[in-house]
């Protein structure tokens, strides 16, 4: 028998000696610095991190600090909480810089710590494995040819990943994958309008009456980007129609003293040509004068038209063909021909 019971007692302080000598941080992986983008929401702080289960019990972590609406370096902290409960809790600091650039190393330190995760679960296992066919005993030998892969166990199929995404405003953005845009739907702010090309942009203008002023660059197109692979999806619409411009050419009739008539509602340039000769000659103008004429074609007004609905299913129509048509269907002018890059002969 000990006396007093020292020995024991001394055996016991030495096992908690051996408790508090547990390298924790040994235990997790993941923990890194951040980067992300202005405005971002729903930021996983855990995505990417692991625990041994059998020595830490959970992983939290505080991000107040963070103001994810401006541009700025920030600090959180990590609470390691291990399953001894005589064990001292630990907190880990790591930066989080929120930036305002549009292209995104997205995490690479997750990658690494994924990698590095995986690798130290592997050569764990060998180890056991090894162990375990280190201690087996040893058995008669066998005629068959060793199969050094028989032993190894198929390998475990890969869990899909499932994207945590983070979604990056207008403001924000600096996708320019448009043409032109129309500014006047981002003044009240709201987005603006994206077009693919000038042509989309000023149908939009002729056909809606608006007047705004456009350009590029005054934002850019929404998109979303996944905060563990950096994958970027671009959420906003550009609208496309295939808009090419259209010149419409009338006809006329230019009298030899100069004078030049066109059609109007019910008639046409050269029975407006002749009302003229009738009236001159009849206050005793010498007909010689305005008997013959030559025929004219003039650049009369352009409009814009659509070869294609857009993706979103929007069709605009430029208001001035629609006059035009109106007033060629009425007989108020003679169309000749309509222009299509210098190719004549197409139907208004």
């Amino acid at each position: 028998m000990w006396s007093n019971n020292q020995e024991p007692q001394k055996q016991i302080a030495q096992h908690e000696q051996q408790k508090e000598k547990i390298d924790y941080l040994s235990k997790i992986h993941g923990l890194r610095n951040w980067k992300i983008a202005v405005n971002s929401k729903d930021v996983d702080f855990l995505e990417g991190v692991t625990w041994d289960k059998n020595y830490i019990k959970d992983v939290q972590v505080n991000h107040q600090k963070v103001d994810f609406q401006k541009v700025g370096n920030y600090q959180i902290t990590y609470t390691i909480l291990p399953i001894d409960k005589k064990a001292s809790i630990i907190k880990i600091n790591k930066n989080v810089t929120v930036t305002d650039k549009k292209n995104l190393i997205s995490n690479n330190d997750n990658k690494q710590s994924k990698k590095l995760a995986k690798k130290k679960d592997k050569d764990s296992s060998a180890k056991k494995e090894d162990n375990k066919e280190n201690n087996k005993p040893s058995s008669k030998p066998s005629n068959k040819p060793s199969n050094n892969n028989s032993s190894q166990k198929p390998s475990q199929p890969t869990k899909p990943h499932t994207h945590h995404w983070v979604h990056v405003s207008p403001e924000q953005s600096g996708h320019m994958e448009y043409g032109v845009e129309c500014r006047s739907h981002g003044y009240s702010g709201s987005d603006p309008m994206f077009f693919m090309t000038q042509n989309d942009m000023l149908l939009h203008h002729m056909a809606d009456g608006c007047n705004s002023s456009w350009g590029h660059g005054f934002k850019g197109l929404a998109y979303k980007y996944c905060n563990a692979c950096g994958q970027e999806t671009i959420t906003g619409h550009v609208h496309n129609f295939g808009t090419i411009e259209k010149t419409v050419y009338t006809k006329s009739i230019v009298c030899e003293c100069g004078m030049k008539f066109s059609g109007g509602s019910g008639y046409t340039a050269k029975q407006n040509w002749e009302q003229h000769v009738a009236i001159y000659t009849s206050h005793g103008y010498p007909k010689e004068a305005h008997d013959t004429y030559r025929e004219d074609t003039s650049s009369w007004a352009n409009y814009y038209e659509a070869t294609h609905a857009c993706s979103c299913g929007w069709l605009p129509i430029d208001k001035n063909l629609v006059n035009l048509r109106n007033l060629r269907n009425n007989g108020y002018v003679e169309v000749s021909d309509v222009v299509v890059n210098g190719v004549h002969g197409q139907p208004l």
